[in-house]
């Protein structure tokens, strides 16, 4: 089970060995993980008074893991614009980010970090081969069409 979420199905022996009175390295052998991801299952998950029912520990596990990380977009924005025009005149991230940072000092918000724009840009450069690919196939000439 490295490196997955557990399931449904792995609560469900959680908590049928737990009620077992296993312990939870007992209980981490069975599903081939690190004791650790049990306890931590118990203490995220179980009840204040320790109660662990599978289906309210999948149901939260559920809501966080929707929760967790909300996706920072750079999406149809003056900012996205202008980290696209940077991009198209081959400048570095920092130097986007320090652009942004000289030229509007007073929006912290507004300079995006340094590590979401080459993601950015590989998106970008994705789609200008696809479009390039399909100018291709359609038997235009292809000339630079980012």
């Amino acid at each position: 089970m490295h490196g997955h979420h557990l399931t449904i199905e792995n609560r469900e022996i959680i908590a049928q060995m737990r009620a077992a009175g296993l312990s939870q390295a007992r209980i981490a052998r069975r599903l081939h993980c690190h004791p650790s991801t049990i306890s931590r299952e118990l203490r995220r998950n179980a009840d204040s008074p320790g109660l662990y029912l599978p289906s309210q520990a999948q149901a939260k596990a559920d809501h966080r893991r929707r929760h967790s990380k909300q996706p920072w977009k750079l999406e149809d924005t003056p900012l996205a614009d202008y980290v696209k025009e940077g991009l198209r005149r081959y400048w570095s991230p920092e130097q986007i980010a320090g652009r942004l940072r000289i030229e509007h000092p007073d929006d912290p918000g507004g300079a995006p970090r340094m590590n979401l724009i080459p993601p950015l840009r590989f998106r970008l450069e994705s789609a200008c081969l696809v479009d390039t690919a399909m100018a291709c196939q359609a038997g235009f000439p292809v000339v630079d069409l980012c």
